[in-house]
């Protein structure tokens, strides 16, 4: 058997014939993008009458963000990092909180507005905590990297950081 991620091709087993080994991206940032995560803005209007101002709250980012917004990106929901992991623990968390209200004979739309309170609290208290668990493995990323090119002499300098989403 051969080991999958071994660079050596010397030993080839007998189940797979003998093919031209592809060079495999070692990297993530070897690999093309997934997303198109540099879509630009329309850029703010200056100086025209009625025009907001960048940075305030009267819709102009606002606006825009809720208009880029098509029917098609609710069917991508499952692909987006930490969503399906909030969803499920803000769904638990609601339920008992329900369940438990319910079962000590609070009115039941009394413990369905607590439900629905923990249910957000709960998926908001996930998020964030995967969230920041895959910002703590970005940097281990990019301090495992920094450290094997290093060591391989692949460069002195350190790894610039990734483009931020």
């Amino acid at each position: 058997m051969v080991w999958p991620f071994s660079s050596s091709s010397s030993s080839s087993s007998p189940e797979t014939p003998a093919a031209p080994q592809q060079k495999q991206p070692q990297f993530l940032e070897d690999l093309p993008p997934k997303f198109d995560d540099h879509t630009a803005l329309p850029p703010p209007a200056r100086g025209v009458p009625g025009a907001p101002v960048p940075g305030s709250t009267e819709g102009g980012l606002l606006k825009t963000a809720v208009g880029s917004i098509q029917p098609s990106d609710f069917g991508k929901l499952h692909e987006m990092p930490c969503f399906r992991e909030a969803i499920l623990t803000g769904g638990a968390v609601g339920g008992v909180v329900f369940a438990v209200l319910v079962t000590t004979r609070s009115a039941v739309p009394r413990a369905l507005n607590w439900g629905v309170g923990g249910f957000l609290v709960g998926a908001t208290v996930s998020w964030e905590q995967c969230r920041f668990k895959l910002r703590q493995e970005k940097k281990n990323q990019l301090m495992a990297r920094e450290m094997y090119r290093r060591q391989n002499g692949g460069g002195s300098g350190p790894v610039p950081p990734p483009p931020s989403a």
